[in-house]
């Protein structure tokens, strides 16, 4: 008993310490896990910020170019307007002209003329993948025959396919050779090929040329 009452204060001194170094613990984590949340909300703030200068050079640019739109006078609509008109005047008119001089005068002259629409070419087999009697969304090229010689035909570019092959060339493989990277087709220059007619099937002869400017 003695014993025990001799190590009581220090007993007691020691819960102290332990007490105080249990705060001092506590108020340390306590004051990190603060740190922690202010330095996240600073992150949070700063991505706001950032959200709302990005938002704002957006906005700017959107009226930048309404200004420029609403800028432009109605002289230079008209004009802009003309221009795309006789592009596209002078695409239908070369077109015209490829149909009707690559044909050989007898067969223009006197006789019927026929017309098929045919897919890409399948060059192992020798043949398009379908020909039909009227356009589809899978025509690229148009076939053109004459009855005096049924057997051999001539075949071009199908004019409403252009966009479809100039997005991707792989229509025009083994049936056409290619010039140019351009974004359209120059009808101008354009060779049409020839066809022969074996066993129900258009084979091709003679590849078109065809050149993209």
């Amino acid at each position: 008993m003695e014993q025990l009452t001799l190590l009581s204060p220090f007993i007691a001194v020691a819960a102290t310490i332990i007490a105080i170094l249990a705060s001092v613990i506590f108020f340390v984590k306590c004051s990190c896990l603060s740190d922690k949340i202010d330095e996240l909300n600073e992150r949070i703030d700063k991505r706001k910020a950032d959200a709302n200068l990005m938002d704002l050079r957006f906005r700017r640019e959107i009226e930048a170019l309404k200004t420029q739109l609403h800028s432009l006078s109605p002289q230079d609509n008209q004009a802009h307007r003309a221009s795309e008109e006789k592009n596209a005047d002078s695409n239908e008119a070369a077109y015209a002209t490829v149909k009707s001089e690559f044909l050989p005068v007898t067969d223009k002259t006197k006789d019927a003329e026929h017309t098929l629409y045919a897919s890409s070419y399948d060059s192992e087999r020798n043949q398009f993948f379908a020909i039909e009697s009227s356009p589809s969304q899978k025509t690229i090229y148009e076939i053109t025959y004459f009855e005096s010689n049924p057997q051999t035909g001539y075949f071009t570019i199908y004019k409403e396919a252009e966009h479809k092959v100039v997005e991707c060339r792989d229509h025009l493989d083994a049936a056409s050779e290619i010039e140019g990277r351009g974004k359209k087709i120059d009808w101008s220059t354009l060779n049409p090929g020839k066809l022969s007619k074996k066993e129900n099937n258009w084979e091709v002869v003679t590849p078109l040329t065809v050149k993209f400017v």
